[in-house]
């Protein structure tokens, strides 16, 4: 099983123990000991919790962050995710960006 980035989505789904993403992440961590995310769905994750008061979600991101990988964002990874922005925009095919 090769190595991914996960998506706040997924992460999201996994701590709320959804049945078929909790199977496939349980697999995946047999695999790698731990996930690969960016510090953006770090972000969104924490402050999505902190929102809902979700004390046991956050105690349980907190054991599964120090197994896991994260990712900072570089200028090489800003400079790619804005010309691929841009380009989606100039050709009317934006994907909604999900910031709550």
């Amino acid at each position: 099983m090769n190595e991914v980035l996960i998506d706040t989505d997924t992460l999201s789904f996994f701590l709320r123990n959804q049945p078929l993403v909790k199977v496939n992440a349980d697999n995946y961590l047999r695999a790698h000991s731990g996930f690969t995310f960016s510090i953006i769905t770090n972000f969104e994750l924490v402050r999505g919790l902190k929102v809902k008061n979700a004390f046991r979600q956050i105690a349980k991101f907190e054991q599964i962050h120090r197994l896991s990988r994260e990712i900072n964002l570089s200028d090489e990874i800003i400079n790619r995710a804005s010309d691929i922005y841009a380009d989606l925009t100039h050709r009317g095919e934006l994907i909604a960006m999900r910031i709550s």
